[in-house]
């Protein structure tokens, strides 16, 4: 279609991002989407469709393809084999006729044309946005149109919830390829359990790693919470008094949507509450590890991380040394 139509079709499938983690770009290389193959193609069918039909000979289209490590927070993942990673946002811009702004506003009604015997020799159905609106929908996702008026073009974009797949075996994290990663804790059978400490709050919004963890540390003889991310421990620490167990110390994840660790460990100091709070990061810059205390963390520990580290806070904290401590405990 765009070859007959002399249209420069353009697809760059590849995500361009400055500045990113090294934690996040270990999660792009793993970023899927869960859903019908066959409805997201026809997706993408329409879509690609629609720009090409409303753009005239010598015209352009292009695709491009983004993510938003915070994008779409309240979709639930449920299967444990995958985790939440934000979104994958797929973006079809055109240089064609553009739209009006009452015409965006009839957009992805059923059986809406605009010009159709000027532009689609009187052809088409209508139907193709509304599909394309509801396939979207059933995945979870969102989508949006932008123009600057009649002549100007038009860009659509569709957001829908990537994920990516971590499973455990035995003690260790397995990545998508099956390489074990153990990129989070270790611990020895002879290890002793702390009394002082034995309500933990475990905060991350990886599903295995939180797991993992938990299912080490119980081992141990502790009892664990979970927190899916910097949001839900701020909801679940402010209701703990009245409906859970009391918590002894939080272990917070850096990075995380909705809210991240530092910015929820604030808001917690914020809110007066007072028990120890483990900062865990895997990025081992001293600037990260700095923030995260200034934000109220008591300790910050890196990735990967053993028991033995966890174990010489607690004696720290113990031992009265538990103001802002900035000491790398395992580097």
């Amino acid at each position: 279609q765009a070859k007959h139509s002399n249209i420069d079709l353009q697809i760059d499938l590849e995500i361009r991002r400055e500045n990113i983690s090294q934690e996040h770009k270990n999660k792009l290389k793993k970023l899927l989407i869960l859903g019908d193959i066959i409805k997201l193609g026809q997706m993408m069918k329409n879509l690609t469709s629609n720009a090409l039909k409303f753009t005239p000979n010598g015209g352009k289209v292009k695709i491009t393809v983004d993510w938003n490590p915070n994008g779409l927070p309240d979709y639930i993942v449920e299967d444990d084999d995958y985790s939440h990673c934000g979104s994958l946002i797929v973006s079809v811009d055109d240089n064609g006729y553009g739209l009006s702004p009452e015409q965006m506003k009839e957009l992805f009604k059923e059986g809406v044309q605009f010009n159709a015997n000027e532009l689609q020799a009187g052809q088409g159905s209508g139907l193709g946005l509304a599909i394309v609106k509801g396939l979207v929908e059933l995945h979870q996702g969102k989508i949006s149109a932008k123009s600057d008026g009649i002549g100007c073009g038009c860009t659509f974009t569709v957001e829908l919830p990537a994920v990516f797949t971590i499973e455990t075996r035995g003690n260790n994290i397995v990545d998508s390829d099956g390489n074990e990663c153990n990129n989070e804790i270790e611990i020895t059978l002879d290890e002793s359990f702390d009394e002082k400490y034995s309500n933990v709050l475990v905060v991350d919004d990886i599903a295995a790693n939180r797991k993992m963890v938990c299912r080490l540390l119980r081992g141990i003889g502790y009892t664990c919470f979970e927190a899916v991310d910097g949001q839900d421990c701020v909801d679940y620490m402010k209701r703990a008094d009245n409906e859970f167990h009391s918590v002894d110390i939080i272990l917070m994840d850096y990075e995380m949507p909705r809210m991240n660790g530092p910015t929820a460990t604030s808001v917690l100091r914020d809110f007066g509450i007072k028990i120890p709070i483990i900062g865990v990061t895997g990025n081992a810059l001293k600037e990260d590890k700095s923030f995260f205390i200034e934000k109220g963390a008591n300790y910050v520990i890196t990735k990967p991380w053993r028991y033995s580290d966890l174990k010489l806070v607690m004696n720290d904290l113990n031992n009265d040394n538990n103001i802002n401590n900035n000491d790398d405990i395992n580097d």
